[in-house]
């Protein structure tokens, strides 16, 4: 599938499938995103507009499609945003491709207390027209593509992804009429016409007059719309959504950044990837076989209790907790099983204090990265001291009965060391988002009473 197929075509054969799949399931759907460029191609991610009780159907159903046309996974994540987000990836030996289709709900469009779909119902029941076998709406499409980036101000997309479209259609201007009111509605429409330009800054205004309009025509639906969006959705997105923190561990060696680099390289763009070093900073001081003599009893606990707080702070707060809309993780250069290896590079006495910290700290997947079965990277023991040769010592007693690290053998360049990486992390995205082990997709399955087919 790989050579006979270009990924341009793959996708639109995906598309097609699912849209033929959907049909005959018999349940109503709309496509409001991503068919620009459609036959040729489509973009990289579909918005679809779906009833809740018929997403699980149609994740099930994808996932036999991704059988048939030879995807290699289909990943699951479900936004408190209200969008059911299917990643169909395809992993070539120098990048990484796939296809993204968002399975959304009502809520997805809600902002503040006003809904952009109020007439949700006969968006999905009344396709305007079908484009192959795709049911479209030409209102719902243009709330979505068009509207729904100006409130927020993500105006990038006009000049990169298609351009804006000034407003022409009568029943998109009656659709902001009656989301706007007439005299907001039409400055806006005027505004379009100029294009970008024309629209820059005035998302908040819009907001402002889309809530306000909200709250006087459905004052009890608005209450609950804004206590939903203001206070239940960011408990979901900081409490309940866990991020991944991923780190490669193991002794450092002069092209180790740059294959993380690679590896960053390979998975960006179907993944939201940050990488890091792993705090506290290293600190080049002489450092005998005990550590640092410079470095004190009172003061080596001091800095353990410190490292403590500083690094469940960055692992709970910036790391672990991520609300956004894309599968993302942060990748740590490095990690607490450093420390506990080589506790003098850190300022530290010895390593009394730092297997606790490791054993009560919420460990990230580690991924420990080496130059074969028992060797370390750049390692020339002729040119060490004792205390370094002990270290390395260390280092490969722990390869030879690794057990909660993933092994990661280096490869012959820098290139083939970050795809070996980003492979590994693949494998362990594949195992956290899996269908098989979705604990929400299970929970909307027996909702509402369905036959789970995995």
């Amino acid at each position: 599938m790989k050579s006979q197929v270009s990924l341009d075509e793959l996708r639109v054969r995906t598309a097609e499938a699912l849209a033929e799949a959907f049909n005959q399931s018999g349940f109503n759907y709309i496509i409001v995103n991503g068919l620009y460029g459609y036959p040729d191609g489509i973009g990289r991610d579909i918005d679809i507009l779906i009833r809740p009780e018929n997403a699980p159907t149609a994740i099930f159903i994808a996932d036999n499609i991704r059988k048939t046309l030879g995807w290699d996974s289909l990943l699951l994540r479900w936004s408190p945003y209200g969008t059911w987000q299917l990643f169909f990836v395809l992993r070539f030996p120098d990048r990484l491709a796939w296809l993204e289709v968002d399975l959304m709900h009502r809520r997805t469009m809600l902002i503040g207390a006003a809904s952009l779909v109020d007439n949700f119902e006969e968006l999905i029941d009344h396709p305007d027209q079908f484009c192959g076998p795709f049911p479209i709406s030409r209102v719902g499409g243009y709330i979505k593509a068009q509207l729904r980036p100006i409130l927020y101000g993500d105006l990038v997309r006009f000049e990169s992804k298609y351009a804006l479209e000034p407003v022409k259609d009568a029943q998109i201007e009656n659709y902001l009429r009656r989301l706007l009111g007439l005299p907001v509605a039409k400055r806006y429409c005027e505004a379009t016409q100029a294009g970008v330009s024309g629209v820059r800054g005035i998302g908040r205004s819009l907001r402002w007059a889309m809530n306000q309009r909200s709250a006087l025509r459905h004052p009890v639906r608005a209450i609950c719309n804004g206590f939903w969006s203001r206070f239940i959705r960011p408990i979901q997105l900081y409490g309940l959504t866990e991020g991944m923190v991923f780190a490669v561990v193991g002794p450092d060696y002069p092209e180790k950044q740059a294959a993380l680099q690679q590896t960053i390289q390979y998975l960006n763009g179907c993944f939201d990837v940050r990488i890091k070093t792993f705090k506290p900073e290293l600190r080049s001081l002489p450092c005998g076989g005990k550590g640092s003599p410079h470095i004190g009893w009172c003061r080596h606990w001091i800095q353990i209790l410190y490292d403590f707080f500083a690094l469940i702070w960055e692992y709970y707060v910036k790391d672990r907790f991520m609300p956004k809309s894309v599968i993302q993780f942060v990748l740590y250069n490095g990690g607490t099983l450093n420390m506990t290896i080589d506790p003098a590079r850190y300022n530290l006495r010895s390593g009394a204090g730092l297997r606790l910290l490791r054993w009560i700290l919420p460990k990230p997947a580690e991924f420990l990265l080496i130059d074969n079965e028992t060797g370390i990277p750049g390692c020339n023991l002729e040119a060490m001291s004792a205390s370094q040769i002990e270290t390395v010592a260390k280092w490969r007693e722990l390869i030879l009965n690794a057990q909660e690290q993933i092994v990661v053998r280096k490869g012959n360049s820098t290139a083939e060391t970050g795809r070996r990486l980003a492979a590994s992390i693949l494998q362990e995205i594949d195992r956290r988002f899996s269908l098989a082990k979705s604990k929400d997709l299970k929970r909307e399955t027996l909702k509402y009473g369905l036959t789970n087919p995995l």
